[in-house]
């Protein structure tokens, strides 16, 4: 074994004393999720500013692989428009973007 599990000896543990709990207990983040989607005046603990695009460039990733660019990765550019929400230069990438749900099954005013 390299390295034990020690992270501080039972002395400096002492020194220091127990961290203070700061933030109370999460619901869970499905629930944080409906929670901050339900009521803006709520602030949600996971950071949307930071997560959303971090998810948009995956997907992205997600929707040429879908397309089978995989091999074409060097030769073939998607153009993402953020505020539109579609691929600028191809209507079968929007495609994947873009899905028709089933009635009863949207939450209102989280319409794309």
């Amino acid at each position: 074994m390299i390295l034990d599990s020690t992270i501080f000896d039972e002395k400096r543990r002492k020194e220091v004393g127990d961290i203070p709990k700061t933030l109370e207990r999460s619901p869970g983040h499905y629930q944080e999720f409906v929670i901050a989607c339900k009521d803006p005046k709520t602030p949600a603990r996971m950071n949307f500013d930071q997560a959303a695009p971090l998810a948009e460039v995956v997907l992205m990733g997600n929707v040429a692989l879908r397309m089978g660019l995989r091999e074409d990765l060097t030769r073939i550019r998607l153009h993402w428009d953020q505020e539109q929400f579609k691929f600028t230069n191809s209507k079968e990438a929007t495609e994947y973007v873009h899905k028709t749900y089933r009635d009863g099954w949207k939450i209102d005013g989280c319409e794309l």
